[in-house]
């Protein structure tokens, strides 16, 4: 049932594509430009302060790799962020994995969650996927704001 409605959806966005749709207030079509350019004027406005030097990027000491998208929740993220962690050590480096630790109470800037051997924080505090990650002890697990 999920394919063929995911078929359906994406039926409708080819379709969407390939010729203009006759102007409906509200058809899915519409909804979907107006969402878009609204959020191509977001990019296009953060990417102005960037440039501007008005917002400041950070570099880091260290090589960075970054898994996230727009979707929350069940798309993937942490079990391609321990991919990834595996990898970086049968490579030979020591990864960090950092995390926004959802679901926990910590309102701190910065929670050690593991340290490579020892798990240092519950649950409670880092959320349920930093503290199942920081269990696997295979890397230092860090929560962050």
């Amino acid at each position: 049932m999920f394919k063929r409605l995911a078929r359906g959806l994406e039926a409708r966005v080819e379709a969407g594509w390939r010729k203009k749709p006759p102007f409906r207030l509200f058809s899915f079509e519409w909804t979907m430009a107006g969402l878009s350019q609204l959020y191509g004027l977001g990019v296009r406005c953060r990417t102005g302060l960037y440039e501007t030097r008005m917002m400041k990027s950070r570099h880091l000491p260290c090589p960075v790799l970054s898994v996230g998208n727009l979707a929350v929740g069940g798309t993937g993220k942490t079990p391609m962020a321990l991919c990834l962690a595996r990898c970086c050590l049968e490579l030979g480096f020591r990864p960090l994995i950092l995390s926004r630790g959802y679901g926990g109470d910590f309102k701190g800037n910065c929670l050690l969650v593991s340290d490579h051997d020892q798990v240092l924080s519950k649950p409670e505090q880092c959320g349920d996927e930093p503290y199942m990650m920081a269990c696997l002890k295979e890397f230092a697990v860090v929560v962050g704001n």
